[in-house]
């Protein structure tokens, strides 16, 4: 019997672990790493101290114990808020410590969206505008285009809804759009992925499954997954 490929996931305190289990295909464990939540709303300034915290660095060397095939740091927004390469710097310090490849949520909608040959894009989040901003201002700068955006302005995105998530996925989606992207670890949307696809007939992404998606790639194993949406239907590599 094959031994399961390790993936450490690094991520805050409030992220949805639950969420990243339900879309690990069979065959992949994950370990999770836990960084301190700072307490205050989840505004610019705040997730940028979070890009830049060494907590991120301490979290990956202690999962880098457990000899992981890769690590995925799983904050969207703090893998964004720096802009264009603020994500790609956080890869390169979790491997600098760690000597593993490591990948971001942020990195991991980049490959998805690539992968999928979406170019225009509607996007769905429990952010505050200036956050709402800062992730639209990244995905441009990397050449895609939001055609629309929805952002539910939580103070406590852990409060938010399934019913509230599914709505706000239904809301931002626009003609123009070929995919709609939901934001946030925090978010639970394994169950309805599937769901909206067949409701709004376009690829629904989520900040959890391309995290788990873009790991998997990275442990240089392929693996599908049924009911998780049509990016866990391709079996070709992101790049």
């Amino acid at each position: 019997m094959a031994q399961a490929a390790g993936i450490c996931v690094v991520m805050p305190e409030d992220g949805n672990q639950k969420d990243l289990d339900d879309f690990t295909p069979a065959g992949f464990n994950l370990d999770f790493q836990l960084t301190p939540l700072p307490p205050g709303e989840a505004t610019v300034s705040l997730l940028w101290r979070m890009a830049e915290h060494r907590e991120i660095e301490d979290a990956a060397l202690l999962g880098a114990q457990q000899r992981p095939a890769c690590i995925s740091y799983a904050c969207t927004a703090a893998s964004f808020v720096r802009g264009k390469g603020g994500d790609e710097d956080i890869n390169r310090r979790i491997t600098a410590v760690t000597g593993i490849p490591a990948t971001s949520t942020s990195t991991s909608l980049l490959r998805a969206l690539r992968a999928m040959n979406v170019e225009r894009l509607a996007v769905a989040t429990p952010y505050l505008d200036e956050l709402n901003e800062r992730l639209e201002l990244f995905l441009e700068a990397h050449g895609f285009r939001v055609v629309s955006m929805l952002g539910l302005n939580a103070k406590v995105i852990q409060d938010v809804t399934p019913n509230e998530i599914i709505q706000l996925a239904r809301n931002c989606d626009s003609l123009d759009a070929e995919a709609i992207f939901i934001s946030c670890t925090t978010m639970k949307t394994a169950p309805y992925i599937a769901e909206l696809e067949e409701t709004l007939q376009k690829p629904v992404l989520s900040a959890n499954q391309v995290s788990i998606w873009d790991a998997v790639q990275l442990t240089g194993k392929q693996s599908t997954m049924p009911a998780r949406g049509r990016l866990f239907e391709l079996e070709a590599s992101p790049e």
